[in-house]
């Protein structure tokens, strides 16, 4: 929820304050999208129908984005889990956007 509040709340700030992506950088720092892509291992960088894309972020002029490697308190596998994040911002993350970063 917080990463989709902070995408919707760049993209507010850069269209209220007008189209000069390359004036006004953006930097999100904090994304779960690798939690997304751990919970949906067919998914990429590359799907329109996550909280965060390739296109937003070149769209949107942002200069920096951090991804959170994210568990549960609770979660039995969280060194697992965080490894499961790590793969898939190595293999669905950096190899899509290759080229375009």
């Amino acid at each position: 929820m917080q990463s989709k509040f902070a995408l919707c709340l760049s993209v507010l700030l850069l269209t209220t304050c007008g189209p000069p992506a390359a004036t006004v950088p953006v930097a999100d720092l904090h994304c779960d999208h690798l939690y997304q892509l751990s919970m949906k291992p067919d998914r990429t960088v590359a799907d329109m129908d996550l909280n965060m894309n390739l296109d937003w972020l070149e769209e949107g002029g942002y200069a920096v984005q951090v991804f959170a490697i994210f568990s549960q308190l609770t979660d039995k596998r969280a060194t697992v889990t965080a490894r499961e994040q790590l793969a898939a911002f190595y293999g669905r993350v950096l190899a899509p956007a290759r080229g375009r970063l």
